[in-house]
């Protein structure tokens, strides 16, 4: 039945059994056939294949091969990334390979090496192709956004009556490593804070909702190249 191989996740490898009339072939999983002299293994897991070949006169044996199965490699680029127009990151995918191919090439030092520094003049996805020592090959995307400057912003007001319009204020940032918001009442106490635009006030304080009334807030942000942004001023809120 040939000798015992080793192929990657996902792909196929012909067998091919000789020596008598009939052939059954078990396990039947993966296979393309289980009766034939030749046929195509697309195992998911490594396997041993049994095939019993049987001559005219009735005589049989049995012969096997192990399939081995290689998993694939993980380029392991991390998240998508934001970055200022001008700002150059550093893009690596870790692993070891034989093989590595960024596409598109543009903005990269070297679309051929496994670390390359980009300098992006737009929003673009790059597929990196790695292959390992095995030939396993596999895939992986990044997408960076491109800012051309930095932002950071607050509505002035925000109604948290409870229909569903304007219950909850949040704010916006733009080209920002690291944001903060704070909201103090009247006497100075902090009734509110975050550090993640997607987690906004709706106007309570310990489950409580809070008077309606002007309340002055503290946003902070620190820009993707370490520039520090510091904004003040009112909101209100209005029942």
């Amino acid at each position: 039945a040939g000798p015992d191989t080793a192929i990657c996740i996902g792909e196929s490898v012909n067998l091919t059994a000789s020596g008598g009339d009939t052939y059954l072939w078990a396990p039947i999983e993966g296979l393309s056939d289980s009766t034939g002299s030749s046929l195509i293994a697309t195992p998911d897991s490594s396997v041993i294949y049994y095939v019993t070949i049987t001559d005219q006169n009735n005589c049989s044996d049995t012969a096997m091969i192990d399939i081995a199965i290689r998993p694939l490699p993980d380029a392991m680029l991390g998240p998508d990334q934001e970055v200022l127009l001008g700002m150059t990151i550093t893009l690596d995918a870790v692993q070891d390979m034989t093989y590595y191919s960024w596409d598109p090439p543009h903005y990269l030092s070297d679309p051929n090496l496994s670390l390359v520094n980009c300098t992006p003049l737009e929003d673009i996805t790059y597929t990196l192709t790695i292959i390992d020592q095995y030939g396993c090959q596999n895939t992986e995307d990044i997408t960076i956004t491109v800012y051309n400057e930095a932002k950071l912003a607050i509505p002035k007001a925000f109604t948290p009556n409870g229909d569903g319009r304007n219950d909850i204020i949040y704010y916006y940032a733009k080209g920002m490593a690291q944001t903060n918001l704070k909201v103090f009442n009247r006497w100075g106490q902090m009734v509110f804070e975050s550090d993640d635009t997607s987690y906004g006030w709706d106007g309570t304080y310990n489950g409580v909702d809070l008077e309606m009334d002007t309340y002055t807030y503290l946003l902070v942000g620190e820009t993707l190249i370490g520039e520090i942004f510091k904004q003040k001023g009112n909101l209100s809120l209005i029942r």
